[in-house]
């Protein structure tokens, strides 16, 4: 019985392994699918739109943006500093007040002259103190500036579509420089003139006759002008530069050698252009050339009623045709949004066409934009320039100008020691 009972049990373990065995390798039933539920939409309620792609944005647009930010940034740090030459100290303050008024920025301007200026800039950074971040001074000056390198590229900080892109809205497609690296002084207007460089008499003292028998600068070396003629020839000395340059290159020294020997010329400090003006209105001197900065009180003198005129025939050496400009940005500009913001804007429509009517310049030299209107630029220069061909405009960012500067620089501080001129 005991062995029928084991060998029950056996049996019924093996039935049990076998059904275990047999329900691991069935496959589990596949399930029914639910189908899905559709919303059932609710009377009266607003579907949600399907979002409309973010527009890209345009260029014009992201420059709107990066605008009124820099504006902004401008805003904040509150202030702009620069440094002005003589000339601008007298004509181009209300420009400036405007800016800043508009902007919200104080302008603070430092008037007087530009070689004092510059000294006091280029001690101030020797002694790493930066307080200046916009330069307007002379050439000269400027040129000084540039060497010490207390000045930085400018590129770096133009944003504005009006003043990178020179395909249009500008007399000339290309930037035009100031400087002998083309980096720092970019060029932004043109001075035409009748003649190579001014020439200013006083009508009480010289004849219309007289004035009329000049046809060419050859006229002024004859003896009938000898001691009546003034000038401001200080190798030196800013401020006559262009002056003495365009006659380099366009007469050369067989004009100069005898106006300086031989003409018995009032050759006056370098600077003294207060005095070369002053002389002229209370007739001291007949003729003035090599005028510099005076060149702007004679014209007023002369709308005044003050016996100065500038000659505005052209001789038979033509005339000359220059573009012009000395703003630099400092380096270490405390204020650098300011700066950047002001460098764009004054080269901008808006800018530009702000220089043509609040300037006080009794000679305003013309924007190289032509977008802009004519505003308190003379009929004469405003003339000139709607028949100016721009291959005529003489650089003053070639190595051949800069080569003239230095060579008219060194011939003349060797003629004045041979003559005793200048305190050599």
């Amino acid at each position: 019985m005991r062995k029928m009972r084991e060998m029950a049990g056996l049996a019924l373990l093996s039935l049990v392994v076998v059904a275990v065995a047999a329900a691991c390798g069935q496959e589990e039933p596949t399930a029914t699918p639910v189908p899905t539920a559709t919303a059932t939409p609710v009377p009266g309620a607003i579907p949600t739109p399907t979002p409309e792609p973010t527009p890209t944005q345009t260029a014009a647009e992201a420059f709107e943006v990066e605008w009124a930010q820099l504006a902004a940034d401008a805003r904040e740090e509150g202030e702009l500093v620069m440094i002005l030459g003589a000339s601008g100290s007298r004509s181009d303050r209300d420009i400036f007040e405007a800016f800043g008024q508009k902007f919200g920025i104080t302008v603070l301007q430092s008037t007087g002259s530009g070689t004092d200026n510059a000294n006091r800039v280029l001690a101030e950074q020797a002694n790493g103190r930066f307080t200046v971040d916009i330069s307007f001074v002379g050439g000269s000056s400027t040129d000084r500036l540039v060497k010490a390198d207390a000045v930085v590229p400018i590129m770096q900080f133009m944003i504005h579509p009006e003043v990178v892109d020179r395909s249009q809205n500008w007399l000339l497609t290309e930037w035009v420089w100031t400087d002998a690296a083309n980096l720092y002084s970019p060029a932004y207007e043109v001075r035409m003139r009748p003649n190579i460089i001014e020439i200013f008499y006083n009508t009480d003292k010289v004849s219309q006759a007289e004035i009329d028998s000049v046809r060419s600068w050859q006229d002024f070396l004859k003896p009938e002008w000898k001691g009546r003629m003034v000038s401001i020839l200080d190798p030196d000395h800013g401020g006559v530069v262009t002056d003495r340059t365009l006659m380099w290159i366009l007469l050369g020294k067989e004009w100069l050698d005898p106006y300086i020997r031989s003409q018995d010329v009032a050759f006056l400090p370098g600077g003294d252009f207060a005095g070369l003006a002053n002389g002229m209105g209370r007739g001291k001197y007949d003729v003035a050339v090599f005028t510099g900065q005076a060149s702007s009180d004679m014209e007023a003198m002369g709308e005044l009623g003050i016996p100065v005129s500038r000659l505005e025939r052209t001789l038979s050496e033509g005339g000359a045709v220059e573009v012009r400009g000395t703003m630099t940005v400092m380096k270490n500009a405390p204020h650098p949004k300011a700066a950047q913001f002001f460098v764009n804007w004054i080269l901008s429509r808006e800018g530009q066409q702000s220089v043509h009517d609040l300037t006080n310049d009794a000679d305003v030299a013309p924007s190289l934009r032509t977008d802009v209107t004519q505003g308190r630029v003379s009929d004469r220069q405003w003339s000139l320039l709607q028949d100016l061909d721009p291959s005529q405009a003489l650089s003053q960012s070639t190595p051949e100008w800069f080569a003239a500067r230095d060579e008219a620089i060194a011939w003349t501080r060797e003629i004045y020691a041979e003559v005793g001129k200048y305190g050599y």
